[in-house]
């Protein structure tokens, strides 16, 4: 077990614990804005030397898996834990030093009862040792603010990158990358041209992990200009190109290519969601990965599939970058982006291609039994980009009207293009009484069983800030809802650069809420 910093005694140790007192935070971000990175970067700083302050990194996937008792239990003796401590030692310098204790991964605690759990227990924790700064993340989608609120915890919100920090991104990455090379001054700038040449790109050149990935392709190729095709383009990258074009390696003729290892990520994808624990866990043992590989390779007339599944499943971990080892013989996706994009894939694969599910399959059994499940909604939402916008819409018509699921067809119709949209599901979105529109935003408020929360409850859509709103009835909702964004928009003309950032998603929503008061007026 490593040991722990000596005491730094004195009155600076308590004047950071002041300080420390009033650091209880919860950051929000979309999938790959940096949550994790973030941290990685805070530890970072203790181990260069730039602070004092000892960071303790607690991946909350990790401790609910190994069923500690508490945290420090967990940091004491549990599996997947990066670093052990003795438990007594620990207890005694988080009582009388201050220390920055993050948690990362709300979101990939899924079962409802066992995240409200994790929450107390953190919530727990940082009253019993006020010394500690405690930083908690999670995905802004399915977070539920309340907990945290009344213990105390500010929330932030990962903002996407504005112009100036796309450019300074990508002139730091090609530097890092490409050092001396001279090509790299052309590379900068046609990346910068394409992302201010194309709205599409520019929607997705505000995010981190996209961003890198169009860093990467822009190498190679031009970049694509949606979701769908940048992931499918990365996982090419990562999978084939990066070790024959970045690396410079010969592959054998008898090398499996590819394809073939998209496939198999697909099937691993599949695997995972059919399996227990579903999309919830981003788990797999090492028998059933070994099994899904050694049965594609046979199937595919590879010899040796057992052997070269082996292999494969190393090279997945250890040189591509796609898998990861999540603990005692299980393996997962290094990012969950990666599940959801291949899962979807061999979905779309499925319908449309092999035709082993049908229409009623995929509106019944993948939509309409997985809709209220955000683990499933990215998803879904990447299927609604794959296939036809008739299917497409009969789907989401669907959904609104035996389910009322106004929140989440909207957030699917993001993925469409607005002149692909059938006009019969702006008149069902336009019935809905629980959609809110003001000016180009809109709203979708969810009821609430509960004796001490508000009956409704609202979150704005169309901008990358977290909004939200609640009331008694859902009149008080709605005027909720309009007094939430005349404050939201004196805030962003307080803070110019926070309205550029921040106004990027309503452009896609302004036709969509036009399209759906001329059916309100109509009625």
């Amino acid at each position: 077990m490593p040991p722990l910093p000596p005491n730094s005694g004195g009155n600076r140790t308590r004047t950071n614990s002041e300080e420390a007192r009033n650091i209880r935070a919860v950051i929000l971000g979309d999938p790959g804005s940096g949550k994790s990175t973030l941290l990685q970067y805070l530890a970072l700083e203790w181990v260069e030397g730039s602070t004092e302050t000892l960071p303790l990194l607690i991946e909350l996937r990790e401790y609910v898996l190994a069923e500690s008792a508490h945290f420090l239990d967990f940091l004491h003796c549990g599996r997947g834990a990066d670093w052990q401590f003795d438990q007594q030692q620990l207890h005694q310098y988080l009582s009388d030093n201050p220390t920055l204790v993050m948690f990362d991964g709300l979101d990939e605690v899924f079962d409802r009862s066992t995240q409200a759990a994790v929450i107390d227990d953190i919530i727990r924790f940082s009253q019993q040792y006020p010394n500690a700064q405690v930083l908690v993340t999670s995905r802004i989608i399915g977070y539920n603010p309340d907990r945290f609120q009344q213990a105390g915890f500010r929330q932030f919100t990962i903002q996407p990158l504005d112009e100036t920090e796309i450019h300074e991104f990508i002139d730091r990455w090609y530097d890092l990358a490409m050092g001396s090379d001279p090509d790299k001054t052309r590379l900068k700038q046609r990346l910068k041209d394409a992302i201010s040449n194309s709205k599409a790109i520019q929607n997705l050149a505000d995010n981190p992990l996209l961003l890198t990935m169009m860093a990467i392709l822009n190498r190679q190729w031009e970049l694509p200009h949606d979701r769908v095709d940048l992931y499918d383009q990365a996982s090419r990258v990562l999978l084939y190109h990066w070790d024959v074009d970045h690396k410079r390696l010969k592959l054998p003729m008898d090398a499996i290519g590819r394809r073939e290892k998209q496939e198999m990520l697909r099937l691993i994808a599949y695997e995972m969601q059919a399996g227990e624990a579903g999309l919830k866990g981003n788990l797999i043992g090492i028998d059933r990965l070994t099994r899904v590989v050694t049965d594609y390779l046979r199937d595919q007339g590879f010899s040796e599939p057992r052997e070269k599944a082996n292999l494969l499943i190393q090279r997945f971990r250890d040189r591509d970058f796609i898998l990861c080892h999540r603990g005692t013989d299980t393996y997962g996706f290094m990012h969950r982006t990666f599940l959801e994009y291949f899962c979807a894939v061999e979905i779309v694969n499925r319908f449309e291609k092999v035709r082993s599910i049908s229409f009623e399959e995929l509106r019944d059994r993948v939509f309409g039994e997985h809709w209220q499940d955000e683990t499933w909604h990215e998803v879904l939402r990447l299927i609604c980009g794959m296939i036809d916008a008739k299917t497409t819409c009969s789907i989401l018509i669907y959904l609104m009207e035996e389910h009322s699921a106004s929140y989440f067809v909207i957030e699917c119709l993001l993925e469409m293009r607005i002149g692909s949209i059938f006009q019969p599901i702006y008149e069902v979105l336009a019935k809905s009484e629980n959609l809110f529109l003001y000016g180009p935003y809109p709203a979708v408020a969810k009821e609430i069983n509960s004796e001490d929360t508000p009956l409704f409850f609202g979150t704005v859509l169309g901008i990358k800030d977290v909004v939200s709103f609640e009331g008694r009835t859902l009149m008080d909702c709605e005027q909720g809802f309009r007094n939430a964004i005349d404050a939201y928009i004196d805030f962003c003309k307080n803070n110019q650069k926070r309205k550029q950032v921040s106004s990027i998603r309503v452009n896609d929503f302004k036709n969509l809420a036009n399209e759906i008061s001329k059916y309100r007026r109509k009625e």
